[in-house]
């Protein structure tokens, strides 16, 4: 087992992906007082006159939750999650949340949506400006390159057991197997080396941390994310964050 601790503000990248294809996204904004939940007043007056109103509610949503990820890592500890008190500003890629502010990134295909998110400096730039890499792909494509394996074959063949708690469904699986798989590329390891370990705690409040030969990597980063059919993750950080660790 791992304990959470802080990653550097450069490693604290969160992701999130919206099907654009899905019945939730196809039915257009949601109910109102879901969107007077989520958005602040300006973000609520934006979708009001946007002539695509649905693809900027899901771009303020995908930010809140890619921007809720980041201070996750900073933090070492999840925030309470009020979707509001994460501020998005879309024209200038910025997210603010108390004394946090981050760069946002958005990707949009038609057919989905991919938000990323990295801590801003005191002076508004990328602190320490560091390499970061993300990806996408659906289910299906995933799985085709998992030569269709099935879950119990995953969870028995791919992941180490400090992984395979964490992984309880088929996308779930792929999406680590593709996070991993691109933070061993990102530092120059072998895959062998690196495992994705989640700490304890509630469904969907387990970020995963990266592990390379049983230490903890805080100067790396990485974030996953589903939604239907889809599947997305980001590593960031410094590359030689190997040499950088806390024993785990």
């Amino acid at each position: 087992m791992i304990e959470p601790a802080p990653l550097l503000p450069q490693a604290s990248v969160g992701i999130d992906v919206v099907d654009l294809a899905s019945p939730r996204a196809l039915r257009g904004l949601p109910r109102p007082r879901t969107v007077d939940r989520v958005l602040t007043d300006d973000e609520r007056a934006h979708v009001t006159a946007s002539p695509d109103p649905a693809t900027v509610f899901w771009s303020y949503w995908a930010a809140k939750e890619a921007a809720f990820k980041s201070v996750t890592l900073l933090r070492a500890a999840p925030p309470v999650f009020v979707h509001a008190a994460f501020r998005v500003d879309l024209e200038a890629g910025r997210v603010d949340y108390g004394e946090h502010a981050l760069r946002l990134t958005l990707n949009h295909t038609g057919r989905r949506l991919v938000a990323v998110t990295v801590p801003l400096g005191r002076l508004g730039m990328v602190e320490d400006p560091a390499p970061l890499v993300w990806g996408a792909g659906t289910i299906e494509a995933l799985h085709r390159g998992a030569d269709g394996a099935s879950l119990e074959q995953l969870r028995a063949g791919s992941f180490s057991s400090r992984e395979v708690d964490a992984v309880r469904a088929l996308p779930s699986a792929l999406v680590r197997m593709a996070a991993r798989r691109e933070a061993a590329s990102f530092l120059e390891v072998p895959q062998s080396r690196t495992e994705l370990i989640c700490p304890p705690g509630p469904t969907g409040r387990r970020p995963p941390y990266l592990v390379v030969d049983s230490e903890l990597v805080r100067t790396v980063g990485v974030s996953i994310s589903h939604d239907e059919t889809w599947l997305a993750w980001a590593v960031a950080g410094l590359r030689d964050g190997v040499g950088a660790t806390e024993s785990g």
